[in-house]
């Protein structure tokens, strides 16, 4: 098995923020967590998502620039993490994102 995470797009972005990966091989994944944080270390948003329906190939999670909270996060540089976890191995990817309003 293999996974591949991509880096987000659009970056810079005005609303939303696409996250692909691929997953190669016969295990599915069995979690998916993405973290949204300020680059002070603030958790801005933050999801997990399980094995449900979940199968080998391409998936792109998608952050809309919201808070938990629900309202519209303020233009600035955020920090992402995605941990994608199969049966058998484990990815992680960290990076910056830019979101203009």
């Amino acid at each position: 098995a293999s996974i591949t995470v991509h880096m987000p797009y659009p970056n810079p972005s005005s609303a939303a923020f696409n996250f692909p990966f691929t997953i190669s091989g016969q295990y599915p994944p069995k979690r998916i967590h993405l973290s949204i944080i300020t680059v002070d270390g603030r958790n801005v948003y933050e999801t997990t998502y399980s094995e449900d329906g979940a199968h080998v190939g391409t998936h792109t999670l998608q952050w809309d620039s919201k808070t938990n909270a629900g309202a519209y996060a303020p233009q600035g540089v955020y920090l992402y993490k995605i941990v994608i976890q199969t049966e058998t191995e484990q990815a992680v990817k960290n990076g910056k994102l830019v979101l203009i309003r």
